[in-house]
């Protein structure tokens, strides 16, 4: 507490972000010129005063010693406090992408673990029977669940970030302004795959690394030989090629220029593809996964162009061939009508 009695509890001042430099010189110019126009929002807890929000333009109060007017919110818990302050920054424009999904990711552990806690504690199978934590948090920001999780993973990659000391806290600062390339796709994935490594990790990017696959480069998959085992059926009722289809496959993919051993490209562009697949399949996708999947959707077709159709369809196996048959007239058709916008342009 400090002369005016308001608290700054640490728990708020760890969710906010900083101002940018220009930003913060406006906030004080105006206030320096007009005042603090809008009162700060406190919460009276007991007999004490927490500041929820103007944190910023409090601190600049202090600095000029001004007055400043209070308005007092209720709140249940603390954790109601956090739930507002989080969801009030969600709704500025100036968030980096790496701030909004954190910010986002955070919003939906809170859910969730309330959640969690109220069916443990309750008889009630209405109550237990709620949907999808990650669906309740999508509708109401209306994005897809699959965003709401993918948050939720960045949030508790830049959770461990921060733990590692002071290289932590420099390298979760510069996840933050949007300086790594491929933090939101790698960190969580390094978080899953390598959570050991973090502090590496942190050193790394506080070292002015740019990207998490400089610190951490992606494992290669391993190629497997896969003996002769024609009318064999795999464990997952897919069936499995022969060594002449597998040799085929090779010599096909060596025509392109890609799929060799050493083409961290090739992998990746196979991994993204399946994922954006799968993102596809929600009914109402965000307009930046839809950017996202149609990019990675070219990164692939690039790869496979290079390739007589011929050639290719000789030698895929009839388990895919099964999948995606149904699927080629319907993607021939939307490409000739997507060709049709690209016109002009």
């Amino acid at each position: 507490m400090d002369s005016t009695g308001l608290i700054i509890l640490p728990e708020i001042e760890d969710l906010l972000y900083p101002l940018k430099p220009e930003e913060l010189a406006n906030l004080e110019a105006s206030i320096l010129n007009e005042g603090v126009r809008d009162a700060l929002m406190v919460w009276e807890r007991e007999h004490e005063k927490i500041l929820v929000d103007g944190h910023h333009r409090y601190a600049i109060t202090q600095k000029h010693h001004l007055e400043f007017k209070t308005i007092s919110r209720h709140f249940d818990s603390l954790d109601a406090v956090l739930d507002w302050v989080d969801k009030n920054q969600l709704g500025r424009r100036n968030l980096t992408d790496e701030e909004r999904a954190l910010t986002l990711g955070r919003i939906y552990q809170r859910v969730r673990d309330h959640r969690s806690s109220i069916r443990a504690n309750s008889e009630n199978t209405e109550e237990k029977e709620q949907g999808r934590t990650a669906d309740k948090v999508a509708e109401e920001w209306n994005l897809s669940s699959g965003t709401v999780k993918r948050s939720s993973d960045f949030a508790s990659a830049m959770a461990l970030l921060k733990s590692c000391g002071e290289s932590g806290e420099a390298a979760a600062t510069r996840v933050l302004k949007g300086e790594i390339k491929d933090a939101i796709t790698e960190l969580p994935v390094a978080y899953k795959s390598h959570p050991e490594r973090f502090q590496d990790l942190a050193d790394g990017l506080a070292n002015g690394a740019r990207k998490v696959r400089e610190v951490l480069p992606k494992a290669k998959p391993k190629i497997h030989t896969i003996p002769p085992s024609v009318g064999i059926e795999s464990g997952n009722n897919q069936p499995t090629e022969t060594t002449e289809e597998m040799a085929a496959y090779r010599q096909v993919m060596a025509g392109t220029g890609m799929g060799g051993e050493d083409d961290d490209a090739f992998f990746e562009s196979v991994e993204k593809a399946a994922a954006a697949t799968q993102e596809l399949r929600n009914p109402e996708p965000s307009p930046i996964e839809i950017q996202s999947n149609i990019l990675q959707c070219f990164v692939c077709f690039d790869l496979l162009k290079n390739v007589e159709p011929d050639t290719l369809w000789g030698t895929l196996p009839k388990y895919i061939k099964e999948q995606v048959q149904p699927s080629i007239a319907e993607a021939a058709e939307w490409f000739a009508k997507l060709s049709q916008y690209t016109h002009g342009e």
